[in-house]
């Protein structure tokens, strides 16, 4: 069969959210060494986890702009190489604060992707297969998360938490060759070409803040597990650096399923006349009760295994959400121009959720002395999702 230019695309997304996700992920396998030799406290180990969010997420509300100005691809392939240069500044960090710095340049480059990249793939895509089209471009994000957490564990332990960086750093090179040898640049006129009002209008509609905030709680409690989990599983005891990055990485594995599988989901019901919205709300409500389980069994120090399946099912609601969402905010925004726009405020104030909870995370278990206390509150914000997802109206 031969490749559309819409599966070439959305190849080459994959790839680059790939090399975005190893680059970010692995310092989850690498916090606790890196806790130990820069001898920080957790607070200042969530904030190192959680710093590159501050630019990544900042950038959201303007790469969608800075996309019509210059160049959807420009920005794409800037971004890339901005994170990959980020990797190795991180690796060779001498201090706490050269950590620091490294990790908020390398969230300006990752930040200057989303917005550009989802209004790419919706353009290309047909309109029949665009839940499935954001989702499976959007899956680069599990598989590198994967990689990340379990290949830069290996790393790490054998080799140090440095090398992990540089090697995912060097791959950044071939994503940034396929989408300079792949993806158009639209034409200048008709990136420009999007109205003030309507960005204003989009911010009124009750349907679009009210997807744009349920993100926020989702990613809230994905990262808390994504960050923390191994650190926790080594505090307990059920766990060696390997075994805990290992487990760990089994967020990353569901992550490509729950994608497609809620995307195609999304574009069925859409098909038959139906909305999103009840995707949504027993997603919310399933992420839940996954996060309860999980809790419970790091808690009472059950068996590590018994995690599998948990794990597995919290990635899969919590990005199978994220690309109904992705539909939603597609089929709210009638002015095609302003899309990047409109996907680049959901994954802002979705990403205020993993500058939050890192560091709340930290805070809470420097005064209790464990990680209860965040693991509550990471199952109970999801409660708050499936709120606001209740509010929307059929049309979501």
């Amino acid at each position: 069969m031969q490749l559309k230019i819409y599966h070439k695309v959305w190849i080459t997304v994959i790839f680059i959210w790939i090399s975005i996700y190893t680059v970010r992920i692995t310092m989850t396998p690498a916090l606790p060494f890196i806790i130990s030799e820069f001898k920080l406290n957790y607070s200042e180990a969530g904030l190192a986890a959680s710093i590159i969010f501050y630019t990544y997420t900042s950038m959201q509300f303007v790469s969608g702009f800075l996309g019509a100005r210059f160049g959807r691809k420009r920005l794409l392939v800037l971004g890339t190489i901005i994170n990959g240069v980020g990797g190795f500044l991180t690796a060779f960090s001498d201090n706490y604060f050269q950590l620091l710095a490294a990790r908020i340049f390398t969230g300006v480059g990752a930040g200057l992707i989303f917005s550009n990249d989802r209004a790419i793939v919706a353009s290309c895509t047909p309109s029949s297969m665009a839940g499935v089209g954001q989702g499976l471009s959007f899956s680069g994000t599990g598989i590198g998360m994967t990689a990340g957490i379990l290949v830069g564990g290996l790393v790490t332990a054998h080799l140090g938490w440095r090398w992990s960086f540089i090697i995912f750093s060097i791959f950044t090179i071939l994503p940034i060759l396929m989408a300079s040898a792949i993806i158009s640049e639209a034409k200048r006129d008709e990136e420009r070409n999007f109205s003030l009002s309507a960005v204003k209008q989009l911010l009124r509609d009750r349907d679009y803040l009210a997807i744009i905030f349920g993100g926020f709680f989702v990613q809230y409690s994905f990262w808390v597990l994504a960050t923390w989990l191994p650190t926790m599983l080594i505090e307990t005891g059920q766990a060696d650096a390997t075994l805990s990055s290992g487990i760990t990485a089994l967020l990353g594995v569901s992550v490509p399923v729950g994608l497609i599988v809620l995307g195609k989901i999304a574009d069925i019901m859409a098909m038959r006349g139906s909305g999103s919205r009840p995707i949504l709300m027993y997603s919310s409500l399933s992420l839940v009760l996954t996060i309860l389980g999980i809790t419970l069994l790091v808690v009472h120090k059950l068996h590590i295994l018994l995690l599998i399946p948990l794990l597995f099912l919290s990635s899969f609601f919590i990005f199978g959400i994220g690309a109904v969402q992705l539909k939603a905010v597609s089929k709210i925004t009638r002015d095609e121009n302003i899309l990047p726009i409109a996907f680049g405020y959901l994954n802002g104030v979705s990403f205020i959720g993993p500058i939050v909870s890192p560091y709340v995370t930290g805070v809470l278990r420097d005064i209790t002395g464990d990680f209860v206390w965040g693991l509550i509150l990471a199952f109970l914000t999801p409660i708050a999702s499936l709120v606001l997802f209740s509010l929307t109206s059929k049309r979501v």
